[in-house]
């Protein structure tokens, strides 16, 4: 398999759960609660989505680093607010 093609098909899974709203949120509910790796692929594959470790690792560190650029912008506009 050639490697743009490997891109592609792990990043198409991360493009159908992002797609899959409410399926989205539920994982980042459990990521939040601290559900287990195995447990949130097993309900993943209940839903119809089948999704490695890697590609959930993948997906819960570009929430990660999505929260907080949303929180430094949300602070930036505070403090712009708070000065004007």
């Amino acid at each position: 398999m050639s490697k743009d093609k490997k891109t592609l098909n792990t990043g198409s899974v991360l493009v159908q759960l992002y797609k899959d709203k409410k399926l989205c949120t539920k994982v980042d509910n459990m990521l939040d609660e601290g559900k287990t790796y195995d447990y949130i692929i097993e309900f993943c594959k209940e839903q119809g989505l089948s999704i490695s470790k890697a590609s959930l690792t993948n997906y819960k560190r570009k929430e990660r680093n999505l929260s907080r650029q949303v929180y430094r912008c949300y602070n930036s506009l505070i403090s712009a607010l708070k000065t004007t």
